[in-house]
């Protein structure tokens, strides 16, 4: 079922009860373009439901475009930033270094002797070290380290083996505050060929709380806007 690729299972047996859940569902959905999207797919009555391709050409999708498209031009804003800040660091080291320079150009004057060093040589003052400019991004590398590992140790253990289940579940964790197990078992729902069943997965993990994982599954579908893809 389509909400159940998106939810944990409906609970359900039978037609009537299930249909009435979706029902319950959807009427909790909201009037943004996503939700709008989701009702029309989960519209129990065939005759009014509407098909894959009507929801391609809805404004879910152009907003998804929208998102794209802006996250292009925040890059290449960033990109022109730092080139900026860089340009403007460097111009500012090399006036540094003049001041330097005309200020023991002086000294000397005033004392009529130069520096010198233990070999006779002149000494000559060295620039002031720059310090790189790097943006520090929401996980450091130790952290990214331990969620690679913790996400390969799973894998293997619940056989998950497409790797694009592997891409998505790393690129949520780093856009959301959510551990990688949790992004990892959301992601098989996309990628992998054979479903588990998430009740299953408390065998496999220690401390896995169902209750805290579908919370958790919530806090992701909101913090990417409803908008899981990969590519």
């Amino acid at each position: 079922c389509f909400l159940e690729t998106l939810k944990k299972p409906l609970g359900v047996d039978r037609d009537k009860a299930a249909i009435a859940t979706i029902k319950k569902r959807r009427n909790r959905m909201g009037t943004k373009p996503v939700h709008v999207m989701l009702r029309g797919l989960l519209d129990p009555n065939p005759a009014t439901r509407i098909d894959c391709k009507t929801a391609l050409e809805m404004k879910a999708f152009e907003e998804f475009k929208k998102k794209q498209a802006s996250g292009k031009e925040n890059q290449e804003r960033e990109k022109a930033t730092k080139d900026s800040n860089t340009t403007e660091q460097q111009a500012n080291t090399q006036t540094d270094n003049k001041n330097l320079k005309s200020a023991e150009a002086d000294q000397a004057n005033l004392t009529g002797e130069k520096k010198k060093g233990v070999n006779g040589n002149e000494v000559k003052q060295k620039p002031p070290s720059q310090s790189k400019n790097s943006r520090a991004g929401a996980h450091t590398a130790g952290e990214r380290a331990e969620a690679l590992k913790e996400m390969k140790r799973i894998c293997k253990m619940l056989d998950f083996t497409n790797e694009d289940t592997k891409k998505a579940a790393l690129s949520w964790w780093e856009k959301c505050d959510q551990p990688i197990e949790y992004c990892l078992l959301l992601a098989h729902k996309m990628y992998e060929h054979e479903l588990m069943n998430i009740e299953e997965v408390e065998e496999y993990l220690e401390d896995f709380d169902i209750d805290e994982y579908t919370a958790a599954e919530e806090v992701i579908f909101e913090e990417l806007g409803y908008d899981l893809t990969l590519f």
